[in-house]
């Protein structure tokens, strides 16, 4: 297999866009690799990079069990709501909705709020790479001007969670004060104090590289955390601890005996698009969905449940959704 061949296999199974065949092909390369002994963190074309592909495929294949949706309470319920409900019990993210509801992904937008403003609600923001950030209330993020050029660098103050894009030749930067947090494709969420002196990464998935003006502090992998800010800076590895850290991005997805109208607020402010409900829609029927959410979802995923739950249909025409009967 040539090294452009591997690049592709390997963006298409970051993406989780790869065929059955493709998949089989990728397998068999991991399994050729053997046993070798550590090579450099960041050689995309490494025996130790490509084994660390290799878990990640294989969580893929054998993914953890998502969140069960515990308590589903909808007011004046109906059979369809309830047959409804059955189909989304497990892995609500990958719900399919009516054949009648049928419509494209919401488009990309500009923020009305930019990203290097502060807001006081949690942001979904999908980045010019495709990566995920989710952006905490009161938080801040900025690109450097050649983000979509040579590098992809970013500046933040506050906290957010990262799902990057992998792209090995072109490792995607935090920069937080004097702390540099370098990563190829993973999952991990920063926070940091007003001035960057305190920073705290932990890691959910993958790998990321830490260093304090180019001096390196840590390599973390997954469930691995690490707090700058004491004496010894020691990533510190607890099952769970992660986890724990990234709690807050579900937090706003957690509707509890909450109207739909208040559902969408939420959902405009955290996606940043306008969302309109038809009048003949009941806009203050309650529903409660606890536990639903892991909190990177896509607009279309979280509309996908709640409407299939109601009983209603969405539509899009760019960067406005539109809730029908």
């Amino acid at each position: 297999m040539t090294k452009k061949e591997l690049q592709e296999l390997l963006d298409k199974h970051a993406a989780n866009q790869q065929t059955a065949e493709e998949s089989a092909k990728l397998q068999q390369w991991y399994e050729q690799l053997g046993n070798h002994a550590p090579a450099p963190d960041w050689d995309p074309h490494a025996p130790a990079y490509l084994q660390d592909r290799l878990r990640e495929f294989n969580d893929l294949k054998n993914p953890p069990k998502r969140r069960y949706l515990r308590i589903i309470k909808i007011s004046l319920a109906t059979a369809a709501a309830i047959a409804a409900l059955a189909v989304i019990l497990y892995k609500p993210s990958i719900v399919t909705p009516p054949a009648t509801n049928i419509h494209g992904p919401v488009a990309a937008t500009t923020p009305a709020v930019p990203i290097s403003e502060a807001t006081a609600y949690d942001r979904h923001i999908t980045l010019p790479d495709s990566s995920v950030v989710l952006l905490k209330a009161g938080s801040t993020l900025q690109m450097e001007s050649d983000f979509e050029g040579n590098r992809r660098q970013v500046s933040l103050n506050g906290e957010s969670y990262f799902e990057i894009k992998a792209n090995p030749a072109k490792p995607f930067i935090i920069r937080t004060g004097n702390i540099r947090t370098q990563v190829l494709g993973t999952s991990f969420n920063i926070r940091t104090d007003k001035n960057g002196s305190m920073v705290s990464i932990a890691v959910t998935s993958g790998k990321v590289r830490v260093t304090n003006n180019n001096k390196e502090l840590a390599v973390l992998t997954k469930n691995q955390v690490l707090n700058t800010h004491t004496p010894a800076q020691v990533p510190v590895k607890l099952e769970n601890v992660a986890n724990a850290q990234v709690a807050w991005i579900s937090r706003e997805l957690y509707f509890n005996d909450i109207t739909l109208g208040a559902i969408c607020q939420k959902l405009a402010e955290r996606y940043q698009v306008k969302i309109n409900i038809d009048p003949k829609v009941n806009s203050e029927k309650k529903v409660t969905i606890t536990d639903a959410f892991a909190g990177t979802e896509s607009l279309n995923e979280i509309l996908d449940i709640i409407c299939a739950t109601l009983g209603y249909q969405y539509t899009v025409a760019a960067q406005t959704v539109t809730i029908t009967l």
